[in-house]
């Protein structure tokens, strides 16, 4: 969007809105059969997820479903915890 600001106290005028590259977009709640934008014009999606208990390999599978659908780049990184000998958990 191109945009023209004169200072805070006005308006602004909008000169050009910029066609979308990319659309991430997810299923509303409930029955009916619509769509929410989370983002737009994405050039990369990152996924982080740990695994720990959390880690969930559905949720995994639809974000990259998601972001698939949308034509956008994507990488993922997993995050876990590890045990020293001393019983306390440390990242790696």
């Amino acid at each position: 969007m191109h945009v023209q600001y004169f200072d805070d106290e006005t308006f602004a005028i909008i000169h050009e809105i910029f066609p979308r590259n990319s659309v991430l977009k997810r299923k509303t709640p409930g029955k009916k059969i619509d769509f929410q934008v989370i983002c737009a014009n994405v050039d990369t999606a990152f996924i982080v997820q740990s695994l720990d208990r959390d880690f969930n390999l559905r949720r995994l599978e639809r974000y990259l479903v998601m972001i698939y659908e949308a034509g956008i780049p994507s990488s993922f990184a997993e995050q876990k915890r590890f045990a020293f000998a001393g019983g306390t958990a440390g990242k790696v």
